[in-house]
């Protein structure tokens, strides 16, 4: 409100229409002479719908002797010409067989008359939650920090106000190191800030997202993936009081997921990416040549010549090691937009992407061939080999990933057949068609 500074004199019909708190205007004798729709609403809520019609009715005769800090607040309000508060005034009350003590935070504005006004905030729920956390502390702290959950409790504003012993264990902070800061402000990694903040207001607004995970960064810089479960506290209002976050850390489950998800789509032995592989990127590129028409991949199927020699002369184990020196150098040789997949033996397939035309198509298959011929040192061993390549231009949609490789496998044995190192270009579609 400002309230030490408003003035000698409030003008009473603004301030009971406009705030949306609990406001009363009272005479010199302290009788209430008008009340606001809230501060109606407030004490029928505590006396329930049979309590007096407060206009006309002394102060006291809602809150007897308990009144009288309040009181002498609003005859100093009247006497002084000035505003004040009482930020802390507890009421005891019984109503309906229960018993209640209410808190509420008052200010005294000096109006015209003489009169005063009293604007009432309830902090009665706030009070009894913390009461209710205080009493329970020792019991929830018991059952917070033997559980292997992290649990982190949040304020309206994102401060911390409860952070277990998993947290604690997890972070490596302390509780007096996390008390009151908020999270986003040391634990998250910086690109996750926005999306958590986003997350917050959500919460804030009673939306809760159950399935959430992000990074929390520890002490000592390293960084956990989390996996949040979200609840909230709200007040009578129906606003959120506090957030409770409950979270697993799932870093080790996430990277054995990586772990598999990599070992179902890469070969074992060379790392390079396998027939599940392939089949995914080629299905991509398919789909973004059916939407652009400028667009265009090539594949080229590679298969080593004389690798069995190999295999005969220095047996399988040597020969595994010169396909991973084989895969290595493929990799040196190609873009990083383009991928190669070991598909077989001593079979492999390129997805050039993007290209050009079936010129850039074939230079970048001399280029492999160059390089392939080039010796490789494997256990102090030189092993020099070649390859034949098939070929295939992608410039048109309509096709599969399955009938792409299956016409450069083809085009491949076409090079093989007529010698060693070289590359053919699979027929169109459209010339087999026409063939046929």
């Amino acid at each position: 409100m400002g309230d030490r500074d408003l003035g000698a004199l409030a003008d009473a019909d603004l301030l009971l229409t406009s705030l949306p708190d609990p406001v009363a205007l009272l005479d010199a004798d302290l009788v209430i002479r008008r009340i606001n729709e809230p501060g109606v609403r407030l004490i029928r809520h505590y006396l329930g719908d049979g309590a007096p019609d407060p206009t006309g009715q002394p102060l006291s005769r809602f809150g007897g002797a308990a009144t009288l800090p309040v009181e002498t607040l609003l005859r100093r309000a009247m006497r002084l010409g000035r505003a004040d508060t009482l930020p802390d005034v507890e009421v005891p009350l019984e109503a309906g067989g229960r018993r209640l003590t209410l808190t509420f935070e008052v200010t005294a504005i000096p109006a015209a008359g003489p009169s005063v006004l009293a604007i009432a905030r309830d902090h009665t729920e706030h009070k009894v939650l913390l009461e209710q956390l205080r009493r329970e502390r020792d019991f929830s702290s018991l059952v917070l920090n033997r559980t292997r959950a992290l649990v982190v409790v949040l304020d309206a504003r994102g401060g911390i106000v409860e952070f277990n012993e998993a947290c604690r264990e997890l972070t490596g902070y302390t509780f007096d190191e996390v008390r009151g800061r908020r999270v986003w402000d040391f634990l998250l990694v910086p690109e996750e800030v926005a999306p958590v903040l986003r997350v917050f207001e959500e919460l804030r607004a009673g939306h809760f997202p159950n399935q959430f995970e992000n990074f929390w960064v520890t002490k000592d810089g390293r960084r956990r993936r989390v996996a949040w479960t979200n609840s909230a506290i709200l007040d009578r209002t129906g606003a959120v009081v506090w957030v409770v976050g409950t979270g697993w850390d799932v870093t080790e489950v996430r990277a054995r997921e990586e772990r598999l998800r990599h070992d179902a789509l890469h070969d074992p032995l060379t790392g390079l990416a396998n027939r599940a592989f392939l089949a995914e990127v080629l299905t991509l590129a398919l789909h973004r040549a059916e939407r652009d028409s400028d667009y265009r991949f090539g594949l080229i199927y590679l298969d080593l010549d004389g690798f069995k020699e190999v295999n005969d002369r220095h047996g399988h184990p040597f020969g595994d090691r010169v396909l991973v020196a084989v895969g290595d150098r493929l990799r040196r040789l190609l873009r990083k937009s383009d991928t190669v997949a070991r598909v077989g033996g001593d079979e492999f397939v390129i997805l050039a992407d993007p290209l050009q035309g079936s010129e850039a198509l074939q230079g970048l298959s001399d280029r492999l061939l160059r390089g392939l011929r080039e010796p490789l040192l494997v256990n102090g061993i030189s092993v020099t080999l070649t390859a034949s390549m098939g070929l295939v231009l992608c410039d048109q949609a309509g096709s599969d990933p399955e009938t792409l490789v299956a016409r450069a496998d083809e085009a491949m044995y076409r090079a093989k057949r007529s010698g060693k190192g070289k590359s053919s270009f699979a027929a169109r579609l459209q010339d087999r068609e026409q063939a046929g």
